[in-house]
């Protein structure tokens, strides 16, 4: 059989590629052909709700917007796995059909808006089943076919059918070490709840089959340290707490235009994450801004960063355990640290922290074993408990607010101790006597 791009590709064979896809997709030929406004009508409702968008539906698309047939076939080097929206341009610029909205990428854009229903995020096609009548026989996990049979087996016949598999709203595998593959899991197309947390071995997770999913919950996928790739579902509207933390082999994530809101700490921990795509990806794709808040960081390969202009506060623990960084460049607008934000960050040495900031909240840099000095901006009124906790070269730190903040328990570790603390001079006593202060009298140095 050959493959969608040479059926695209060759000059003249859209009419084979459109009986295939209609035979494929179970949709009358009849109702693609071209016809009448209500014609047109009925063939964008059935793309309102069809399948995966492939090149195929990105041509007809194009077709129904125009409402003629083209003069010209897509060219040989589109590729099934180019953007939707790319594919829309190329079409009309190679075209000279006339369409009833202005050639322009922003018309293009808005008018393809009609179809993002079906654009929200492409689906891989789901292994075939040897046995039709059993999801589990495409499974390639013994422990995740075991796992099935076992729970989703209701007549007891040694196979979970399709309509046993629609019957399924819940999976729940956490803790499981001997998972490797969860290849299947797209047959059950009714879960909205999964939790693979702490499957170590898992490799990889597609669920862009499982459309009814749109909440992933805290900790769904945290510390599967082996996993690599993950495809989430279009449906998906909010991302848990540390959903995706410490999955050390991650390197790259999509997040999906649907998602509106996304948990604290969605990416602590992922070392080799390399690049951010989608929704709240900044321009790098390196960073996650919901809101101007930095909640996640793709940290692999950098040793300095300068984070993008757009942050107002970094989220908790969005730098944990970045352990190459050396030095972070943070925008002046900042105004908030957060907990944890840069946990364990070993060999950070450098980072000014912004004039506008104002609050320094607990552990926000502990296990910075290279810090040698810090300076505090005048605005900053709080700095949480053990915020420089195990910072253990951390020699000199300067105060500039002229009336002391408020500290939490230990901001400073005893190992740190005897660091100097320097604070305007005319607010030498006002340090030394403010709550919490008193046990860093000797040495808080009052020259600057």
């Amino acid at each position: 059989m050959q493959s969608q791009r040479a059926r695209l590709g060759a000059s003249g064979r859209i009419s084979s590629a459109v009986e295939h896809f209609t035979r494929n997709e179970g949709v009358p030929s009849s109702n693609l052909g071209f016809g009448s406004k209500k014609d047109r009508q009925t063939r964008r409702s059935f793309f309102r709700y069809g399948q995966l968008p492939t090149p195929l539906q990105v041509y007809l698309q194009a077709v129904f917007c125009c409402g003629k047939r083209p003069q010209q076939s897509f060219s040989d080097n589109i590729q099934p796995e180019c953007s939707i929206f790319g594919c829309l341009c190329l079409y009309l610029r190679r075209t000279s059909t006339t369409c009833r909205h202005e050639k322009t990428a922003s018309s293009a854009r808005t008018d393809l808006r009609r179809y993002t229903p079906l654009v929200q995020q492409r689906r891989n096609p789901r292994p075939e089943c040897p046995d039709p009548d059993d999801v589990c026989s495409c499974m390639d996990d013994p422990t995740f076919r075991e796992f099935c049979l076992t729970y989703f087996d209701a007549d007891l016949d040694g196979k979970v059918s399709r309509a046993e598999a629609n019957a399924v709203t819940q999976i729940g595998m956490q803790y499981i070490v001997g998972l490797q593959s969860i290849k299947g899991i797209g047959y059950f197309s009714n879960l909205n709840d999964i939790s693979f947390q702490e499957c170590h071995h898992l490799k990889s997770a597609d669920l862009s089959n499982n459309l009814k999913l749109k909440v992933i919950q805290n900790k769904a996928f945290a510390s599967c340290t082996n996993m690599k790739s993950l495809r989430l579902p279009g449906s998906v509207t909010s991302i848990g707490e540390s959903a995706f933390s410490f999955c050390e082999a991650l390197t790259e994530i999509h997040i999906p235009p649907s998602v509106v809101s996304i948990g604290a700490a969605p990416l602590a921990g992922c070392t080799r994450l390399a690049t951010i795509h989608g929704k709240y990806a900044s321009a790098d794709n390196r960073c996650l801004i919901c809101d101007g808040r930095l909640m996640a960081f793709a940290p692999a390969g950098l040793t300095e960063y300068t984070l993008p202009n757009d942050t107002k506060a970094i989220a908790a623990m969005a730098f944990a355990e970045c352990t190459e960084l050396i030095g972070v460049h943070i925008p002046d607008h900042v105004t908030s640290i957060e907990a944890f934000a840069f946990l364990g960050c070993h060999n950070l040495k450098e980072i000014d922290i912004p004039q506008e900031t104002n609050t320094i909240q607990g552990y926000a840099f502990q296990h910075c074993l290279n810090l040698t000095h810090i300076t505090i901006p005048e605005k900053v009124t709080s700095i949480g408990s053990c915020a420089f906790y195990y910072c253990n070269r951390l020699a000199d730190i300067y105060f500039k607010p002229t009336v002391p903040p408020s500290i939490g328990t230990d901001p400073f570790d005893d190992l740190c101790l005897p660091v100097k603390i320097h604070v305007p001079a005319a607010s030498v006593e006002a340090y030394k006597t403010a709550p919490g202060w008193s046990r860093y009298t000797t040495q808080i140095v009052g020259d600057l």
